[in-house]
């Protein structure tokens, strides 16, 4: 068995293999290691202990910041909130930002399925003994919206992209092979480009307007300092203003005593 027929056969179910707990992530993992690897499984192990015990069965490979896991490669996470860790099979796709794989209860209490992931706790993955890598002109067999559709990788680099900016580039090549089965996705990825696309257009206004904003206070700022260095050029001139401010105000003061007087003289009669 290959690593399609694996996913074929337990896509959408739960299995189970080394009795209780049921249905965990290790029972995937010993499926395959059972059914495609057709090694001895590693029974009553959690997910964070297996690479001590596949060494055997491929090349273990440390995470890295560059590093993306192969198709059929065995991927274990150990996180620091748990003991337990999480163990799922890499479908080949992804970039050093995601990847996807092949899990059960990842979601807690899932079924397999195929699940994009981060690599947040990932520590490494071991490689299987032989070739399991994508290869050009690959056809990838999927439960797409409308059924089983076929999607053709036409080389690792693309599939690496999938996750990336440069996913559009699949599009093209989907569509031409399997055009019936392949609307519904072909349409949920224009809907994603499309939204993609919008919110990008936001971003660019928001940024342009909020340039235009510096740009203003940048002008007005220079204004004033144009000004304050008139100012210290040519004291004079704020004496001036000065007394204008002062003559003002005692004008201001004179009519008030006026207006008062007159109150206080309409009072007396």
């Amino acid at each position: 068995m290959n690593f399609d027929q694996f996913y074929t056969k337990y896509n959408g179910k739960y299995v189970e293999v080394t009795g209780r707990p049921q249905n965990q992530c290790v029972d995937l993992a010993n499926a395959y290691i059972r059914d495609v690897l057709g090694k001895p499984i590693i029974p009553y192990t959690n997910a964070e202990d297996f690479p001590s015990k596949i060494s055997s069965y491929g090349t273990w490979v440390k995470n890295t910041p560059t590093g993306v896991p192969p198709k059929g490669a065995i991927v274990v996470w150990d996180f620091a909130s748990d003991d337990v860790g999480h163990i799922a099979i890499a479908s080949g796709v992804g970039d050093k930002n995601h990847f996807e794989s092949f899990d059960q209860n990842w979601p807690l209490k899932s079924k397999c399925h195929f699940i994009v992931h981060t690599y947040t706790g990932v520590v490494g993955w071991l490689i299987p003994k032989g070739d399991t890598m994508l290869k050009q002109g690959e056809y990838r067999k999927y439960n797409g919206v409308s059924g089983e559709l076929l999607v053709h990788i036409l080389a690792p680099p693309v599939a690496q992209r999938v996750l990336g900016n440069g996913w559009g580039s699949n599009l093209l090549p989907i569509r031409n092979i399997v055009p019936n089965d392949c609307s519904g996705i072909q349409r949920a990825f224009d809907d994603y480009a499309e939204a993609e696309r919008k919110k990008e257009a936001t971003y660019v206004n928001k940024i342009e307007t909020l340039g235009a904003n510096i740009r203003n206070l940048e002008s007005e700022i220079a204004s004033l300092k144009e000004q304050n260095e008139a100012l210290k050029a040519n004291p004079q001139v704020v004496e001036k203003e000065v007394e204008k401010i002062v003559e003002v105000d005692s004008t201001k003061n004179v009519l008030q005593k006026f207006v008062d007087l007159i109150k206080s003289l309409i009072g007396k009669e």
